[in-house]
């Protein structure tokens, strides 16, 4: 099955009704919708000022997978674009297409998805807190990115054209670990084989030391130290790496992925160095949560 190198896009209509919005309200979270067709990531902001996000993957014969997004009308509408998305300050351009009216007073446009070169973007918008949206095409806006991570992860799960069958592959050097780190160890393994490569975790990508002082083992799974062996870990950005944290929680992990480079253990939080300063901002469990304290607090 061939993806085109570009799949029309449509109203959000189907976005705001899965996330319960109606006029005047925000949806809180990213949600997976699913049509006969298709199965989509996104989130939307309903009211006067309505936008919406989404991946969308198209599941009939000869489909593909596209990025999309719903911004109101500016009145004139050049047929490319190029949009950055910032997310916790990393900015990434992408160029789309206007993809034709959505409902009155708004434009939607589409770009089509790549494996090789929008894993890194899927991956910050997976680990990221917030991202903002900007062109010359459409005013700059903000957007959540809360609940991004499972539902991207399950909507690429269950799109034909990514999901396997097959035996997961293998990442060496990871049989140690506890289960919980299974579903990122296991998407390490598939980006790496995407960009032809194969997946090996490196002396210091992992750390481990109880920092809940629960007796227990917690883990730092430093991305940036991730080898496919064709160059530079495809979790590294132009100014941070993506890292994962596994804290044990009863007789399971509460975890979290986070940007940073260099990130280390301190006696009861990962630590992450401040850019030109000697602060940190730390990561630590409360309340059954994993908490961030940034560097500008």
């Amino acid at each position: 099955m061939k993806t085109p190198e570009r799949v029309i896009g449509g109203t959000f209509a189907v976005l705001l009704a899965m996330s319960g919005t109606a006029a005047g309200q925000s949806s809180a979270a990213w949600q997976v919708n699913r049509g006969d067709n298709f199965v989509a990531a996104g989130i939307c902001q309903a009211g006067s000022d309505r936008h919406c996000v989404k991946l969308q993957c198209l599941t009939m014969e000869g489909g593909g997978i596209s990025w999309g997004i719903d911004a109101p009308e500016p009145g004139h509408s050049a047929e490319f674009v190029s949009v950055t998305w910032t997310i916790d300050g990393a900015a990434v351009s992408l160029p789309m297409n206007k993809a034709g009216p959505a409902d009155t007073g708004m434009q939607s446009y589409d770009a089509a998805f790549s494996q090789t070169d929008h894993q890194n973007l899927v991956q910050r918008l997976k680990s990221g807190n917030r991202f903002t949206l900007d062109s010359d095409q459409f005013a700059a806006f903000t957007l959540s990115l809360r609940g991004s991570g499972a539902a991207l992860t399950t909507m690429l799960a269950e799109c034909p054209l990514i999901a396997s069958t097959d035996t997961p592959p293998a990442v060496s050097g990871s049989s140690s670990y506890p289960s919980a780190m299974d579903p990122l160890i296991l998407e390490t393994a598939e980006m790496c084989i995407n960009i032809g490569g194969k997946a090996q975790l490196l002396d210091g990508s992992v750390q481990s030391k109880d920092i809940n002082g629960d007796g227990k083992p917690d883990y730092l799974l430093d991305l940036g130290k991730l080898s496919c062996g064709t160059g530079l870990s495809p979790y590294c950005g132009a100014a941070n790496c993506e890292f994962a944290v596994y804290v044990s929680h009863g007789d399971d992990y509460v975890s979290g992925r986070y940007l940073g480079i260099e990130p280390r253990f301190g006696d009861d939080a990962v630590l992450i160095p401040c850019p030109g300063s000697t602060r940190f901002s730390e990561i630590r469990m409360s309340g059954g949560r994993l908490k961030q304290t940034l560097c500008n607090e």
